[in-house]
């Protein structure tokens, strides 16, 4: 499946992102300096399970303190803009 739009994980009970395994794209006209995939305050997210899609280049990952994202997945397909932080592993900020 391929949407248009961003894609945002907020305030969820979710421990993984399994249910996005057959999204393989999402695609934004919207602002440029917007992120394109947010996951912010999962209080019981552990992993990102490795079905995110490519979103576009940008990602903002924090407030997560369980999750340890998938930081080769992240710096491969985020690379324009991204801020990873205040999760229980980091990957950095660009």
């Amino acid at each position: 499946m391929f949407v248009t739009g961003n894609l945002t994980v907020v305030n969820t009970a979710f421990t993984n992102l399994s249910f996005l395994i057959g999204l393989y794209g999402v695609s934004s006209k919207e602002d440029p300096s917007e992120y394109k995939l947010v996951i912010v305050n999962n209080s019981k997210l552990e992993t990102m399970n490795g079905a995110l899609p490519i979103i576009g280049g940008s990602a903002r990952i924090e407030n997560n303190p369980m999750l340890d994202p998938n930081c080769t997945h992240v710096y491969l397909n985020y690379p324009r803009k991204r801020r990873i932080r205040r999760n229980r592993m980091n990957c950095g900020k660009l």
